[in-house]
């Protein structure tokens, strides 16, 4: 069954992988989920081909796939509008069929942007995987984008978005490729190996 996958189903996953990709670079409306959809399917591609002993040309290749639909991930963040959905509040203080039993509204106001899909975290992942298939350039572009909201709900110690680790690498990533060295070793001072789930290992060792 595995043989009978890497000879026939990964040709046929990357052939169709391709063309979804061709299809997000010319529409005008291709979203940040669409992107970011794209960087699963093709980090999956990627590590299963390499598990699998598919040719390491096509590992990196889908990675490299994977690093480009990341840029166009963090491009795109803030310029769109937010998934419209609902919030349903219910107050057991009323009975049912009371207009303040079950009140509907709208998560977001008319207007509201676009964060949902992007974070240090995701920043950081794709520099590393930018690094680890030799796209440089690509790297500095992704680094240069990274940034959370200085209230951002999502970034903890533990956290399983974001860590305060994650965030800190992919800013010193950022000040690196900058140019700005001092403050790219003052993020990284801030990193400590204490948080549960440390950032990212196999990345790392990639580069490594």
């Amino acid at each position: 069954m595995v043989e009978n996958y890497i000879k026939k189903d990964i040709p046929k996953d990357l052939s169709k992988l391709a063309k979804a990709s061709k299809a997000c670079s010319s529409a005008s409306t291709s979203s940040q989920r669409t992107y970011a959809f794209l960087i699963d399917a093709y980090e999956s591609v990627a590590y299963g081909t390499y598990i699998l002993g598919y040719p390491v040309r096509i590992s990196f290749g889908a990675l490299a796939c994977a690093a480009k639909a990341c840029l166009r991930v963090f491009e795109l963040r803030g310029t769109l509008d937010a998934f419209p959905h609902d919030v349903v509040t219910i107050d057991v203080r009323y009975p049912e069929g009371h207009p303040k039993h079950m009140v509907i509204e709208p998560s977001n106001p008319p207007g509201t942007k676009d964060f949902s899909t992007t974070n240090s975290r995701d920043n950081f992942k794709g520099v590393c995987m930018a690094l680890m298939t030799g796209e440089f350039t690509l790297a500095r572009q992704i680094a240069a984008l990274a940034w959370d909201p200085p209230d951002a709900k999502y970034v903890f110690a533990n956290s399983s978005t974001c860590t305060w680790n994650d965030q800190r690498l992919a800013y010193a990533m950022r000040e690196f490729f900058a140019g700005n060295t001092d403050e790219a070793l003052a993020f990284l001072a801030k990193v400590f190996p204490g948080q549960k789930r440390f950032i990212y290992v196999r990345y790392i060792a990639g580069l490594i």
